[in-house]
């Protein structure tokens, strides 16, 4: 994946850097307009994937990572959150 302005902000604001990020890591299903579930039962999703997961990266050791709930997400645009709610 091309790293991109919004990915960079999230490496940096959550300090990944220094734990030695090196790339995002992806299971099937994770890519935009997929059409794989990789969460429970696994799978085949009702409609395609509306969205990019990013979850997981690989730091410079070639180990697998995850982000945390404690993880920051960066602002994309201003306005104001309206809702909240749970995907799966």
């Amino acid at each position: 994946m091309k790293r991109t302005e919004f990915s960079d902000y999230l490496i940096d604001c959550n300090g990944l850097n220094e734990l030695g990020f090196r790339e995002w890591a992806f299971y099937p299903g994770m890519l935009f307009n997929s059409t794989e579930k990789w969460w429970g039962k696994e799978g085949k999703r009702d409609t395609p994937h509306e969205g990019l997961d990013l979850c997981l990266y690989r730091n410079k050791n070639g180990d697998n990572c995850t982000l945390d709930t404690t993880v920051k997400i960066p602002v994309m645009y201003e306005g104001r959150v309206i809702r909240i709610i749970d995907d799966f």
